[in-house]
């Protein structure tokens, strides 16, 4: 086949551009995997530390709460008025402290109980008093008689970090001074300092219906018990959490610490679900928390295409190279294989000149002529003639020419006698 036809630049040439643009894909394919494989990595370490964070941000304010239950429990003029057991001298002398911690540390709980457990002045609810408290933190500090803190879920559905001291007067066990903090701005709290969206929410399994309404009312939100299937929101970043976080909590089938990529508006951000466990270690609903990656995304992928896009220039700038030294090669065999074409067409032509002997030939043992291949009998001179393109051209061998000059002397002889 001529090379002509067969054209080894776009043989060659052609193939390696689409082998090229192939690995350009696998390339593009594979920063991607690799960028996605990097975002999940650090999507679950700041998992792990999410946990820590809401333990370093609980333990932090529970240290400034036992320092303020510390300054109560020595005041004098309130430790008088709760031996006296007067609840309205107690309201008052501790009014003026309520109001400092309400105002400058956001303490929205402040309790007084007794050494059975029951309430015997709220502060924050003077009205409400004489009910059984049946808390953990408080059984805790009531049977350590040490001082004991953890977050707390309230008949009212509302997280609270609840401190509470035993409180000994006279070195006599007298009762007990429980101060809480609402913990329903921690998502928006630890977005401010970390960068982290989180959605608080509490299995409804904790919560009675009525109740959590009321609990709404009084904070003065307006709470969607339907929202969720399962649970309601307790705390959220998102002034209305979007629908893909929705859906995320709504699926049961989500593994906890398993990290996964969401778009909200058009941002890509990587988190997790992380359980929701009160002081008592129950689990008692969850936490989404995720961080933006989008910058990190848009830098690692520009990254990665400046890399391919470098690649790319790279290896088609060496396709003119090939194309014009493969063009060489293509000449030199173009010219290589012309002159075999007219050797080959010189030898078919001689070889079409030839008629070739072969094969056993009868000849005369005595004459020595060449029976033929229609049965005739012809000289040797006559048969190669006719079966070859040989020409004859006669002569005597020495042999012959001795012997025929013996017989000429011979006969000359004979004519002189």
């Amino acid at each position: 086949m001529s090379l002509e036809k067969q054209r080894i630049r776009l043989v060659i040439i052609v193939p390696v551009i689409l082998a090229l643009l192939l690995l350009a894909v696998f390339m593009w394919l594979s920063s991607n995997k690799l960028v996605s494989n990097k975002i999940t990595r650090e999507t679950k370490q700041e998992i792990v530390k999410v946990n820590q964070i809401l333990q370093n941000h609980i333990e932090l304010n529970a240290k400034t709460i036992h320092g303020l239950i510390d300054i109560i429990k020595t005041d004098k003029k309130i430790q008088s008025a709760w031996l006296n057991k007067d609840r309205k001298l107690l309201q008052q002398e501790s009014n003026r402290i309520y109001d400092w911690v309400n105002k400058k540390y956001n303490i929205t709980h402040f309790y007084f109980h007794q050494l059975d457990g029951v309430n015997f002045l709220r502060m924050h609810n003077p009205t409400r008093h004489g009910d059984k408290i049946d808390r953990f933190t408080l059984k805790r500090s009531a049977e350590t008689q040490i001082p004991c803190h953890g977050i707390e879920l309230g008949i009212f559905g509302t997280f609270t970090l609840r401190v509470v001291h035993p409180w000994f007067i006279d070195k006599r066990l007298a009762g007990f001074i429980e101060l809480g903090e609402d913990i329903d701005r921690i998502a928006p709290e630890l977005e401010k300092i970390f960068g982290l969206k989180m959605v608080v929410t509490i299995s409804k399994k904790h919560l009675d219906e009525k109740n959590w309404l009321e609990g709404q009312r009084m904070i003065g939100t307006k709470g969607d018990w339907n929202k969720l299937k399962n649970s309601v929101i307790f705390s959220s970043a998102f002034p209305a959490p979007p629908e893909e976080v929705l859906k995320l909590l709504n699926d049961e089938k989500h593994e906890h610490h398993q990290a996964f990529f969401i778009k909200i508006d058009n941002r890509i951000f990587s988190g997790g679900l992380l359980d929701l466990h009160d002081a008592s270690g129950k689990t008692v609903g969850d936490i989404f928390v995720a961080k933006d990656f989008t910058d990190q995304f848009a830098d690692l992928e520009n990254f990665a295409l400046t890399m391919l896009l470098l690649f790319l220039l790279s290896a088609l700038a060496l396709v003119p190279f090939f194309y014009f030294y493969l063009g060489r090669i293509e000449s030199r065999l173009q010219t290589n294989i012309k002159e075999k074409d007219r050797l080959i067409s010189e030898l078919q032509n001689a070889l079409a000149k030839i008629k070739s002997l072969s094969g056993l030939l009868p000849i005369c043992a005595y004459c020595k002529k060449i029976k033929d291949d229609h049965g005739y009998w012809k000289q040797v001179e006559s048969y190669i003639d006719d079966h070859s393109e040989a020409e004859f051209t006669h002569g005597i061998c020495p042999q012959c020419a001795e012997k025929l000059s013996a017989e000429l002397d011979k006969a000359e002889n004979d004519k002189k006698k």
